[in-house]
């Protein structure tokens, strides 16, 4: 029979239930599956991060920055991102479609050989079904039945995968919970430090801490902080440094569970380092001191911080634990390239006129010296820009017993330049500058400024006193001559007077702008003057005289003053002092007699030289001495002989001339000192001055200058003639002339001769004459004791006959 009304084809509710059963079976398979990667894939990745992110400070560096830490979690997530892509796409058998679920079941169970796919495509396009087809997909449909009764779902999943994620995700967590407990509060950091991105840092079991740096250099004082100070790192653990110095690092290790574990072992720390020069490596630190407290103290003096010419980069690192890095930058340290002074000097050395040490700017340099008490500021120009200054002097101990003090001063900088006011040089200024440009840097040498004070002397007094002896009577003047210097000028001068029993007496004394002195002390005037003066002679009766001056110096409160020879000047009568005048002149007679007779030996010796016969007796001897026995010489041998012999005696022979010449006028000043005390002294002998004036001393003077002058001359020229004898052969010619000379010489000795026996004459007259004078001054010194004692006596005899 014929169908006329072809209806569309629907699927039996046994197959679509089985159909829809298959679908919710997938779906829940496949979110569980998914889940369990998820949950793997997490605490995997959380593990993951952890220990990349813990692992450098595991092994003592530092944690991982920012930028690390969002790489790590940019990969992270992509992973996650392709299994939760994955699962997406498992996900879709949720909404999977009839045939889809039957294609799955087709190529699970090969015997429906497309059958369930047939029946489940007729259903879906909904399209009427002719008798025939009708009759085919019901015997499809019948076998399907059949073949998928009794079929389970849950065997087209696997069950083994299921299970792996299911027990992976059991041991992960079961792991991630035991990690969590032992290291809570690393977990807890490491949650922070990856998922917020925080700047948090893991706990250590060894803390690390750079103490500081100290530079090592002699030149440098450890004990001054001021330079201490430089050596530090900045904010950035960057310190410069200048080129070729040395540094000690000094480092503390601490164990951070100390206190429960007293038993732990010393940590050790190691310097890590590398520098621009390609040097790279690390160095175990020394220790220092003892592990006490679970504290230990480390300190490095060695390579790679030795005279350092390069930038280095270093860390510190004990156990889990590092501090840096912390650079050192080497640079030209800063130098002084030009240095002045400002000079101010003491008003009082200040000379408008003549401009004489107004203040001025000069150079400094090695040697450079200024008067005390000078006003000084000190400039130096730097070759960087200066960050501070420091002056480093050594201060003299104020007892015996103590050490030096050492003084430092901060020195103002600007720029490049400092200025150091020095308000009162006293001593030697002696100071070291180190300079710190504005990195920090200090220099390796300092700069080493010295300045030497002139200290401001005491006038210099040079005076005497002139034509006047160390006996005076009261009535005597002192001339007083010489010179008084000072470098800045003398404010005052005068003499200060002395005698027993009286009181000092101060007379001023006049001073020319050059420092001569021309003074006379008056003793006449001064004692009709002060009435209260009595200089008398007699026993025990003196004179101190001491010339005394002042300079303008007023820097100790009180001028500088200088003091000349103290003379000690005794007072005699004039009688007394005519006696020991006649003493010195019969002294000083001698001693022309003396010359005389060496005078007239020259002159014998002189003849003699004149007979060439005669010179053999003067061999070993000078002039003036003794002939002794003649030498028999024979031949050209005695002739030459006798040449050179008068040729040698003629040098002595004006040799002997000079010491005469300054004998005499030695005598000639003798006598005007004598003269001039005869004066000074006020003694009633105008005719012996005269005398003396003119029948001694200009005589003498005149007999000296002959003997220097044209008989020295003459002898001279003898001493020429008798050498040429020696090598001219025109011997007849110059023994002509050798005659001549001594002729002319013979005469003027003989003059001179003449002359000074008339002078010693009158010595000789003057003596006799003071004997005789003597004698009655003698008579009348034992006559006045008579009556003196003839006096005493009778006053006893008047008064013997009133006691009986």
């Amino acid at each position: 029979m014929t169908n006329t009304n072809p209806s569309p084809y629907e699927l039996p509710r046994e197959i679509a239930g089985l159909l829809a059963q298959t679908r919710k079976i997938l779906v829940n398979y496949v979110g569980r599956l998914l889940g369990l990667r998820l949950v793997v894939a997490m605490l995997v990745a959380f593990l993951l991060g952890w220990g990349l992110d813990y692992l450098p400070v595991w092994f003592g560096g530092n944690e991982p920055g920012v930028a690390a830490r969002v790489f790590f979690l940019a990969v992270a997530s992509g992973l996650l991102g392709m299994i939760v892509l994955r699962g997406s796409r498992l996900l879709f058998w949720g909404k999977a479609t009839n045939s889809q679920i039957a294609l799955l079941l087709e190529r699970k169970v090969p015997e429906l050989k497309n059958g369930l796919l047939t029946l489940v495509s007729a259903a879906e396009h909904r399209e009427p079904v002719s008798e025939n087809g009708a009759l085919m997909l019901r015997e499809t449909e019948a076998q399907t039945m059949r073949l998928l009764n009794g079929f389970e779902p849950q065997g087209l999943l696997d069950q083994r995968r299921l299970n792996f994620w299911t027990w992976g995700a059991l041991l992960i967590g079961m792991l991630t919970i035991g990690l969590a407990s032992l290291f809570s509060v690393s977990f807890k950091t490491a949650g922070s430090r990856l998922l917020t991105l925080s700047s948090a840092e893991y706990l250590r079991q060894h803390v690390v801490e750079l103490l500081g740096v100290r530079l090592r250099h002699d030149s440098i004082p450890e004990s001054i902080p001021e330079l201490s100070q430089a050596a530090t790192f900045d904010a950035k653990g960057e310190l410069y440094l200048a080129r070729g110095m040395s540094l000690t690092v000094l480092a503390q290790v601490s164990l951070a569970d100390w206190d429960r574990q007293r038993d732990a072992q010393p940590p050790g720390c190691e310097l890590v380092y590398r520098s621009d020069s390609g040097l790279a490596g690390r160095v175990l630190m020394k220790r220092v001191g003892r592990f006490r407290d679970g504290v230990q103290t480390f300190e490095l003096d060695s390579p790679p911080l030795d005279q350092l010419g390069h930038d280095l980069k270093f860390y510190l690192r004990s156990g889990d634990h590092s501090v840096g890095p912390f650079t050192i930058r080497t640079v030209e340290p800063p130098l002084v390239i030009a240095t002045s002074l400002v000079c101010q000097f003491p008003e009082y050395m200040v000379d408008e006129e003549s401009m004489r040490w107004t203040p001025r700017t000069i150079p400094w340099n090695l040697g450079t010296k200024l008067p005390q008490g000078t006003r000084i500021e000190i400039q130096g120009e730097s070759s960087s820009p200066l960050s501070r200054a420091l002056c480093i002097q050594e201060i003299g101990r104020e007892k015996e017993s103590e050490p030096m003090r050492r003084l430092v001063t901060e020195i103002p900088v600007e720029g490049r330049e400092f200025r150091w006011p020095v308000e009162f040089l006293d001593d030697n200024l002696r100071g070291q500058i180190y300079l710190v440009d504005k990195n920090g840097v200090v220099a390796r040498e300092p700069f080493l400024l010295g300045i030497d004070s002139i200290i401001d002397q005491p006038p210099r007094v040079l005076t005497r006193l002139e034509g006047i002896g160390l006996a005076i009577t009261p009535q005597a003047q002192l001339p007083i001559r010489g010179r008084i210097e000072d470098d800045y000028g003398i404010a005052e001068a005068w003499v200060e007077l002395t005698a027993p029993n009286q009181e000092e007496l101060r007379i001023p004394l006049a001073i020319v702008p050059s420092g001569e002195v021309d003074g006379l002390v008056d003793l006449r005037k001064i004692k009709d003057t002060h009435e209260q003066i009595s200089w008398e002679a007699g026993a025990e009766r003196s004179l101190g005289l001491i010339v005394k001056a002042r300079d303008h110096c007023d820097l100790r409160g009180s001028p500088n003053q200088g003091a000349g020879e103290a003379i000690r000047l005794e007072l005699v009568t004039a009688n007394e002092l005519l006696r020991l005048l006649e003493r010195r002149e019969s002294s000083e007679r001698r001693r022309l007699e003396q010359i005389y007779d060496e005078l007239s030996r020259a002159r014998e010796f002189l003849e003699r030289m004149g007979n060439s016969q005669g010179t053999r007796s003067t061999q070993g001897t000078e002039p003036g001495d003794e002939p002794n026995d003649e030498v028999e010489l024979l031949g050209a041998d005695r002739q030459r002989l006798e040449r050179e012999t008068r040729a040698i005696y003629a040098g002595r022979l004006r040799l002997q001339i000079d010491k005469s010449a300054n004998e005499i006028g030695g005598t000639a000043e003798s006598f005007v000192d004598l003269r001039m005390q005869l004066i000074n002294n006020r003694l009633n002998a105008r005719e012996r001055e005269l005398r003396l004036a003119e029948q001694v001393i200009k005589p003498l003077e005149q007999i000296s200058g002959e003997l220097r002058g044209e008989l020295r001359d003459n002898l001279r020229e003898l001493q020429n003639q008798f050498q040429r004898l020696l090598k001219d052969t025109n011997q007849a010619e110059i023994e002509r002339e050798i005659s001549a000379g001594l002729k002319i010489t013979k005469h003027g000795l003989d003059n001179s001769l003449a002359q000074l026996q008339e002078v010693i004459v009158i010595l000789v007259k003057f003596d006799t004459q003071n004997e005789l004078i003597d004698l009655v001054r003698g008579m009348l010194d034992r006559q006045t004791d008579i009556l003196e004692k003839t006096r005493e006596q009778r006053k006893k005899d008047a008064f013997k006959g009133l006691l009986d």
